[in-house]
């Protein structure tokens, strides 16, 4: 009725009407049907601009900052190519953040983006080169603004002359190329190494399907969390600097064949190779500084039927290989613990004798029992109380030996005895011979004495001097404690062992 009395009484008030309906809908930021909206406006303060046929909505109150941050971003249907603008309202571009909001869809159709020369990851005065290292990405906001809206990219551009970003083949970096910053999602090329310069990464090869072979900087310390998960590698290359992969580093990349390299690999973490069900064999050599590997690490490599453990290997979680097709795995002479299911039924496993199931009696801790199947322990004798013996679990302190001249007359061998302490309760501490299936021996001049895997010493020459190192195969209570030297001195039919350094 209102329309009418408009059309009947007044043409112009009506068409003023109309005017004023359509700058409330805009102003709202609504759109009229038939355009594609692909970003909406986040709740809070934000304005509305047209530029090349683009709309943004943008922000120009933000804390320590004199430029613009772009929040939403919508583009007419059937666009390829995006350039943001250098300026809005005559400031300077300075910030992409698009925001999560209800209904917010990604640019699907954009395949090429280019950055304006202000721009930074967060603002120019807030970490604006992303090189602090910043592992949660919390106040980087063009890196998921990047990854969460624009997967469709296959080139990524920035002005030459903006002072915080580059690109370095078809990657975006950090200007001084020491941090990858977003690899586009389309990019075709299926081989890439990253630059040697290249340290961390705030970015990750996540969802990037044409990726074949991915060889990592040789300046790189680590791995991002689930960095290349759910893709198609086939082939990794680890450099020898690398020293941990962090979790779900690989998980699910159910087409990785093949890992190279590795040598410098200190840690493997949780679900690292997680489902990678073509892995065929990983680079475990002789010379590894492998120190440990979390929970379900390599679980589902249903392929994985050999695996030769690092000979430094400290500990290995629960779940470890549980899924692969390792039948016979021999557990190196330095392992700790070993998780729960760590390797799948049916495996035969050849273990150091101080590892013990967590069954025994001695073990009273409930977390130890329901994460592990074996720790090390061990037997200490005292033989000031009738031979009383001892179990210890993680609770040795300093090692050293026991002293003193003993004569050969026709024995050519004798058995060098180890002292330690057991921790008891309050405090209580009770000296003790430790067995010597937790130690390791070694002779610095075997044409005197050699000494065997059991500490017994055998008499070579009749005359001269050694040392042997004794080391405790665990790290025991004080990691500094593990291990004595023992001076030994042949002479005339007898055999003196005196410690080469004063125990506490």
């Amino acid at each position: 009725m209102i329309l009418r009395r408009y059309r009947k009484g007044n043409g112009i008030a009506f068409a003023i009407s109309i005017v004023l309906c359509l700058v409330l809908f805009l102003s709202t930021g609504l759109v009229l049907p038939g355009e594609i909206v692909h970003a909406y406006v986040y709740e809070g303060a934000a304005k509305r601009t047209e530029w090349d046929g683009v709309v943004y909505w943008y922000r120009d109150d933000m804390d320590d900052e004199t430029g613009i941050q772009i929040t939403a971003i919508q583009v007419p249907e059937g666009t390829k190519e995006l350039i943001l603008p250098e300026t809005i309202d005559k400031r300077v571009v300075v910030c992409l953040h698009l925001r999560e909001a209800d209904g917010a869809k990604p640019l699907t159709g954009v395949t090429s983006l280019r950055l304006p020369s202000g721009m930074s990851c967060q603002g120019k005065n807030h970490n604006p080169t992303c090189v602090t290292p910043n592992d949660d990405l919390s106040g980087n906001y063009l890196v998921p603004s990047l990854s969460d809206y624009f997967k469709s990219l296959e080139q990524i551009q920035v002005a030459k002359d903006n002072p915080y970003m580059t690109v370095y083949q078809g990657v975006l970096f950090s200007k001084d190329v020491s941090v990858m910053l977003f690899y586009p999602f389309e990019k075709k090329d299926t081989e890439y190494v990253e630059p040697s310069t290249q340290e961390y990464a705030r970015g990750d090869y996540d969802g990037r399907k044409y990726i074949k072979k991915l060889t990592y900087s040789n300046n790189k310390a680590y791995t991002y969390a689930a960095s290349c998960q759910d893709t198609n590698i086939e082939t990794v290359v680890i450099p020898k600097n690398v020293q941990t992969l962090w979790a779900s580093s690989f998980e699910n990349c159910t087409k990785l064949k093949k890992v190279q390299g590795g040598k410098g690999l200190e840690v493997v973490g949780e679900r690292a190779f997680f489902g990678c069900s073509s892995l065929l064999s990983f680079p475990f050599s002789a010379s590894s500084k492998m120190q440990g590997m979390e929970s379900e690490a390599f679980r589902g490599c249903s392929r994985l039927k050999k695996i030769k453990l690092p000979k430094n290997l400290r500990w290995m979680s629960k779940y470890v290989f549980w899924g692969t097709s390792c039948r016979n795995i021999t557990i190196p002479p330095t392992v700790e613990s070993i998780g729960k299911n760590a390797f799948p039924k049916g495996a035969k496993i050849k273990k150091p004798s101080y590892l013990k199931p967590v069954s025994s009696k001695y073990v009273k801790s409930k977390y130890m029992k329901k994460n592990y199947s074996y720790v090390a322990m061990t037997v200490v004798t005292d033989p000031d109380n009738g031979g009383k013996k001892y179990c210890a679990i993680d609770d040795l302190a300093q090692i050293y030996p026991e002293e003193g001249k003993i004569r050969l007359k026709k024995r050519k061998k004798v058995r060098l005895r180890i002292l330690t302490e057991v921790r008891l309760l309050m405090n209580q501490r009770e000296e003790g011979y430790l067995s010597p299936d937790i130690l390791s021996y070694k002779s610095s001049n075997p044409k005197v004495v050699k000494v065997s895997k059991k500490g017994v010493v055998k008499v070579v020459k009749k005359k001269g001097t050694a040392t042997i190192h004794v080391k405790l195969r665990t790290d025991g209570l004080y990691e500094w404690a593990g291990d004595c030297k023992v001076k030994v001195k042949v002479k005339k039919g007898k055999i003196w062992f005196t410690s080469a350094e004063p125990h506490y």
